[in-house]
């Protein structure tokens, strides 16, 4: 979530690069990949069935809230983590342009 906040999209192509490459960590090594916190929330969701079948009416609804609150904050962790790496991709695309043409213009120079 701070690394999504801060909205960091690299001082160069190099940073970019790096800042990609932690974001894919993250999340493992493809979009589709299932991560441990994914797992986790997983988790969490068949735990809170098994609690709803167990609890009393006031506390069926406290159970509920929270398993929404954890899925809906999940969800939007998501979508800015996706919108982020476009983010990252589309600096990363406009540093590599930078790089290529200061080489270009290096060249001139030297000619």
């Amino acid at each position: 979530e701070v690394m999504i906040n801060v909205g960091d999209v690299g001082k160069d192509y190099e940073h970019g690069v790096q800042l990609l490459k932690k974001l894919s960590e993250f999340r493992g090594t493809g979009d589709g990949d299932v991560t441990v916190d994914d797992a986790h929330i997983t988790a969490i969701n068949r735990l809170a069935d098994r609690l709803e079948k167990r609890q009393s009416a006031g506390e069926l609804v406290t159970v509920r809230q929270r398993r929404k609150q954890l899925n809906d904050r999940w969800s939007k962790f998501h979508g800015d983590l996706s919108n982020y790496k476009k983010k990252l991709e589309g600096a990363l695309a406009v540093h590599a342009l930078i790089r290529e043409l200061e080489e270009v213009r290096d060249r001139a120079n030297e000619k």
